[in-house]
């Protein structure tokens, strides 16, 4: 009897904690808040927006005198707010969420990634460095890192972003760490280092046009130029609206003397982005190439119209006038190259 009824007792007390452990690690960020929160926080997370904001307000009045919970009604206001674009009213009111409890991990995220969007990735930073050191989560702890690695990027702090990305990579990293970790590779210029990342990101992630088109640039800047417009080509099959991949089409297709096919990219290209002076003058080559002179002479002038000073379009220009015995306008656009500094 006395066995039956200790296993009893211990069967009872194993339900106990169970129950006790459920209860608790609804959010195990805001374990110090009443666990009745939590969960009609959670609840509420598939209602409308304005419900939801309702709610979140009807909680406030609820839990006025407790402050850890105000802080927790009021990060989920700014997730909210955050989520909807409305990036003012977030910041308001996760930095209500913070001057309670600076260490609250979400409330660091969203508070950089308000200051990211604003460009103030030094204070961004700070928020995330924040979260790093409060948080233990592996998920969360990559987020973080993620992060921290694309304010760097931004700022052009590459190395530093290279670590964050690594960090991000170790805590179980998905595609997107690696995709940008071969960015910031690239912009050091190591770029067999960025090839390897992007060759993961693209294992990880098959169907990854950004990770195609920038391995694609990578294999550019190493004359790899058939790698480079099979990568091209399938950034485009994955995403038709990548209209930027034709002007890089239309460079390697031209470093292979495929001036023609060159001239169709630039073409497609410019079809999206007409007011750009490079892709003009890129074209403008390919025609001078092809000894269609007439339509070089076209395009050097409409490079020459969207940016007065590029010298090399007059140089060109020069030439191909020349080709078609018009000297005194070549000799004019030569000594205006000149004066831009190019002879």
């Amino acid at each position: 009897m006395k066995k039956i009824l200790s296993s009893i007792f211990i069967v009872s007390f194993m339900f106990f904690i169970v129950s006790v452990c459920q209860a608790t690690t609804v959010d195990e960020e805001y374990k110090a808040v009443p666990n009745e929160l939590n969960l009609a926080i959670k609840n509420m997370r598939e209602k409308p927006i304005d419900t939801q904001i309702s709610l979140c307000f009807q909680l406030k009045e609820t839990y006025k005198n407790n402050q850890n919970a105000i802080a927790r009604i009021e990060n989920r206001l700014g997730i909210i707010f955050f989520e909807q674009k409305d990036y003012e009213k977030a910041r308001q009111h996760l930095e209500i969420a913070y001057a309670i409890d600076p260490t609250l991990v979400r409330t660091n995220i969203f508070l950089g990634r308000i200051e990211a969007a604003r460009k103030s990735y030094d204070t961004a930073l700070e928020y995330y460095k924040v979260g790093i050191d409060n948080e233990t989560e592996s998920a969360v702890l990559s987020d973080l890192n993620y992060f921290a690695g694309r304010a760097c990027f931004e700022k052009k702090d590459y190395t530093n972003g290279i670590q964050f990305f690594s960090q991000a990579i170790n805590y179980g990293g998905q595609a997107q760490e690696y995709e940008m970790r071969g960015r910031c590779f690239a912009k050091l210029k190591d770029f067999s280092s960025a090839i390897r990342d992007y060759n993961k990101a693209i294992d990880i992630k098959p169907n990854f046009s950004l990770a195609y088109f920038n391995r694609g640039i990578a294999y550019v800047r190493i004359e790899k130029f058939n790698d480079a417009i099979q990568d091209f080509k399938n950034a485009l099959e994955l995403n038709g609206e990548m209209h930027r991949v034709h002007f890089h089409l239309g460079y390697a297709y031209s470093k292979l003397n495929n001036h023609s096919v060159a001239v169709e990219e630039y073409t497609k290209y410019l079809y999206y982005y007409p007011n750009d002076a490079e892709a003009y003058y890129n074209r403008g080559l390919d025609c001078y190439h092809l000894a269609d002179y007439q339509t070089a002479i076209e395009n050097f002038s409409q490079t020459i119209l969207l940016n007065t000073k590029h010298g090399k379009a007059y140089k060109m220009r020069g030439m191909s006038y020349r080709k078609i015995g018009a000297e005194t306008q070549a000799l004019q656009d030569f000594n205006r190259a000149k004066q831009l500094g190019v002879n």
